[in-house]
């Protein structure tokens, strides 16, 4: 949902003659919504990075169909340590 600028929403405000004190209540519930949205946006990016973070533990810590023991020598073929 796209926000709308305090400039646009007074000059909208103004070709609607809406009359001047109930166009500053609308322009402060449009500032506020504003706000409270990034807020929220904000948290489920914090909360997905946190959640992220527990998930890397599930990430291997040596390569995938190693055994444990060996190393693997610059071609790729495995030497026993």
């Amino acid at each position: 949902m796209p926000f709308i600028s305090d400039t646009d929403l007074r000059a909208q405000l103004a070709k609607d003659k809406v009359p001047p004190q109930q166009a500053d209540a609308v322009l402060k519930a449009n500032s506020d919504a504003r706000l409270g949205a990034v807020r929220d946006a904000l948290w489920v990016v914090a909360f997905l990075a946190v959640a992220g973070m527990f998930c890397t533990g599930l990430i291997p810590t040596e390569p995938v169909g190693q055994r444990a023991g060996t190393e693997t020598a610059g071609d790729d073929h495995p030497v026993r340590a």
